[in-house]
C-alpha cells in the first residue's frame, strides 16, 4: 500500500433521520446520532427530555459508537421506567478510494462495511416484534445462595437472632 495514496471516502448510506429502519417510527420524535466523539454522560439528560417531551427518541449510532447507543440506552431506561424498546441492527457501506503514486498502477476501491445500531425508546405503545435483538424481560437474578443476614460469606450459619 506504500505506492498508494488514500482518496475519497464514498459513504452510500449515511445515517441520518431520514432513513430510519424501523417501520413503527411516529411522526414526530427526537434523534440523537452518537460518534466517536460523543460523551455518553453529557447526552442522558437531553435524551431524556427529549423522551419526555416528544415521547419518542431515536438513537443512532455506527461503527466504534454502537456500543455508545446501547449504553445511553440503557441509562435513559434507568431514568425512565416503562419505556418501549426496538433495537435496529444493520449495516452501512463506505467505498474508500485509493489513488496510485505510480503511473502504472490502477485505482482501488476498497469496500467496508460498518455496522450500525438504531434503538427506538418510547412511552407510548408500540409492537416490539420488529427489534433484532430480545428483551430479558427485566428477570429478577437469584440471589446468592448462603448470604442471608445469618450467613457469612461463605455460605456458614453464623447462629442465631443476632448478636
Amino acid at each position: 500500500m506504500e505506492k498508494y495514496e488514500k482518496g475519497r471516502v464514498e459513504d452510500t448510506c449515511p445515517l441520518t433521520a431520514a432513513n430510519i429502519p424501523i417501520s413503527v417510527l411516529p411522526q414526530d420524535y427526537g434523534w440523537i446520532l452518537l460518534t466517536d466523539q460523543s460523551k455518553v454522560t453529557k447526552l442522558i439528560n437531553p435524551a431524556v427530555c427529549s423522551i419526555k417531551s416528544e415521547e419518542t427518541l431515536v438513537l443512532a449510532g455506527s461503527g466504534a459508537s454502537t456500543k455508545k447507543v446501547s449504553t445511553l440506552a440503557d441509562y435513559v431506561k434507568r431514568e425512565l421506567k416503562n419505556l418501549y424498546e426496538i433495537r435496529k441492527i444493520g449495516a452501512r457501506e463506505i467505498n474508500e478510494y485509493w489513488i496510485p503514486t505510480e503511473e502504472d498502477l490502477d485505482t482501488l476501491v476498497v469496500q467496508r462495511s460498518i455496522p450500525t445500531l438504531h434503538i427506538l425508546l418510547s412511552t407510548n405503545k408500540i409492537d416490539t416484534s420488529e427489534s433484532d435483538v430480545q428483551p430479558d424481560n427485566n428477570r429478577k437474578r437469584p440471589s446468592k445462595p448462603g448470604r442471608g443476614k445469618n450467613h457469612n460469606r461463605r455460605g456458614e450459619d453464623r447462629g442465631g437472632e443476632g448478636r
